[in-house]
């Protein structure tokens, strides 16, 4: 997103695997480009920690 352009990078290792994509889309970019002021990201050790929270707290089962 800082770069203002799709890049491409090498295919991450998660366990997220539905966000694992090299790059984003010719057709979602913009869209995220204008409507989204910031992206954070997580390791896999803080996703876990949170299924765990949704698992026992919530009785939740909750995909990365």
């Amino acid at each position: 997103m800082a770069k203002g352009e799709i890049v491409t990078i090498p295919v991450p290792h998660s366990i997220a695997d539905g966000a694992v994509v090299t790059h984003l889309g010719e057709h979602n970019f913009p869209i995220i480009r204008d409507k989204v002021d910031a992206i954070t990201t997580v390791s896999d050790a803080q996703l876990i920690e949170m299924m765990h929270f949704f698992a026992q707290q919530m009785k939740t089962v909750v995909e990365p």
